[in-house]
């Protein structure tokens, strides 16, 4: 599924850097969060995000004693990852409040291959909305394939 975004990545140590997103995604529903669904399926939602992840890459050393690159932050991260998600432009499901939050510890790797830029991110979440609502959500996973606009060579 296509779910166009822009990401500005800025580093802000030797081994740290600061990365937002904001764009368009899909995603499901999270129960705690929504009304009682009359029938079955797939609750899915079109919406609006803004992400924002300070991210600890622990393996620039090893990736580099290997001859591998770190350009562009080629690497494997630690992070703590918060997203905003905004009221919906579509949905199979209505949300008890049209605002939900995520913040959580996550695991990821990004690579770069020429300008294809891609990176994966795992962890669990706290998932609540504005009005009170909430729960732990044990495993969250995002996938991101996208194009280099700017190339910046690091070798810190």
């Amino acid at each position: 599924m296509f779910t166009p975004s822009l990401e500005f990545e800025k580093s802000i140590g030797p081994r740290n850097t600061l990365a937002q997103k904001a764009g368009i995604t899909y995603t499901g529903s999270y129960p705690p969060l929504t009304e009682p669904s009359i029938g079955t399926g797939i609750l899915l939602q079109l919406a609006p995000f803004y992400d924002i992840q300070s991210r600890w890459y622990y393996n620039f050393e090893k990736r580099k004693a290997k001859g591998k690159s770190i350009e562009n932050n080629n690497g494997n991260y630690l992070t703590l990852r918060a997203q905003y998600i905004s009221p919906e432009i579509t949905a199979s499901f209505v949300r008890y409040s049209p605002h939900t939050f995520k913040i959580g510890p996550h695991w990821g790797l990004q690579r770069n291959e020429g300008v294809i830029h891609y990176y994966f991110n795992i962890g669990p979440a706290y998932i609540f909305d504005d009005i009170g609502n909430g729960a732990i959500w044990p495993i969250e996973f995002e996938f991101r394939l996208g194009w280099l606009l700017k190339k910046k060579n690091r070798e810190n």
